[in-house]
C-alpha cells in the first residue's frame, strides 16, 4: 500500500506540474525502482531483526560474522508417534535439547521444532517460514542443505546424523517424519495414525524423510530444526 500510494502521489504532483510525458514516466520508474529496493532492504532488516544470535557452540566455522542459518540434529531421545498434534513432539524435541549444554541447544531463546506432518498440520515448510532460502546445518557444523527446498526434497550435502551433544546418534536409526520422499506429507500415513512414515539419519537421498511405515506406537527419534539464527560474533 505504501508504494501504491507513494508512487500515485508522485505522479499526480508531475502532472499538476506539466512535466513532459517522456520525463514524467522515467522518474515514475525511477521512484518506483526506489520504493521496490526500500522494501526488499526492509524485509532484509526485519528478517535478521526476528534472528536470535547463535551462541558459538551452534555456529559452524565456516560462517562470518553477521551470517543467517539454521541449525538440525536428531534427538538421541525416543517418543512414539500417535499424536496428531505437532506441538506433542516441539514439546519432545525442547525437553531433549534442555537436557544438553555440550552445543548450546538448551539455551533459552531457541525453541526448536520438530520436522513432522501431522494429521493438525504439515509442519515441515511452516520451520522455515521466517526464511526459506538460508543453509542448514548439522551440529557438527556441515552443511546439510543450502535450503530448506533442497533439505525436503533433495539430497544433502551431509547427514543430520548428530544428536544435541554433538555426537553421533546411535540405533534406532529411524526417525518420525510423516513424510513422503519429496517431502510432501505422506497422506494415511501422517503422525497420529494408526501407521506413520519413517526416514533414517543414515540416507542423503530420499531416505532421510521416508524409508518405511510403521504402527504409530512404537517409539523412535525426530528432527529437531533451530529458529532463524545468526552469527554475531560481538
Amino acid at each position: 500500500m505504501l508504494q501504491k500510494y507513494n508512487v500515485a502521489h508522485i505522479k499526480q504532483y508531475l502532472v499538476v506540474m506539466k512535466f513532459p510525458t517522456y520525463l514524467l514516466l522515467l522518474l515514475l520508474f525511477i521512484s518506483a525502482t526506489a520504493l521496490a529496493q526500500t522494501s526488499i532492504a526492509t524485509r532484509a532488516i526485519h528478517n535478521n531483526a526476528q534472528a536470535i544470535p547463535a551462541p558459538a557452540e551452534l555456529v559452524p566455522e565456516s560462517l562470518t560474522n553477521g551470517e543467517l542459518f539454521y541449525a538440525i540434529f536428531v534427538t538421541s531421545g525416543l517418543h512414539d508417534a500417535e499424536s496428531d498434534s505437532p506441538q506433542t513432539y516441539n514439546n519432545f524435541v525442547n525437553s531433549v535439547a534442555d537436557g544438553s549444554s555440550v552445543k548450546a541447544t538448551n539455551h533459552p531463546d531457541i525453541e526448536w521444532k520438530a520436522l513432522v506432518a501431522t494429521k493438525q498440520a504439515n509442519q515441515t515448510h511452516a520451520v522455515f517460514n521466517l526464511a526459506p532460502n538460508r543453509p542448514i546445518y548439522n551440529l557438527q557444523g556441515e552443511k546439510v542443505a543450502d535450503n530448506a527446498e533442497q533439505l525436503l526434497s533433495g539430497r544433502l550435502f551431509s547427514k543430520i546424523k548428530y544428536t544435541e551433544t554433538g555426537s553421533h546418534a546411535a540405533s534406532p536409526l529411524l526417525v518420525w517424519t510423516g513424510l513422503m520422499a519429496n517431502g510432501e506429507q505422506a497422506e494415511n500415513f501422517v503422525l497420529g495414525n494408526k501407521q506413520a512414515a519413517l526416514g533414517s539419519y543414515v540416507f542423503q537421498g530420499n531416505g532421510v524423510r521416508h524409508f518405511k511405515i510403521q504402527d504409530s506406537y512404537f517409539a523412535y527419534r525426530f528432527y529437531a530444526v533451530s529458529p532463524l539464527l545468526i552469527n554475531k560474533e560481538n
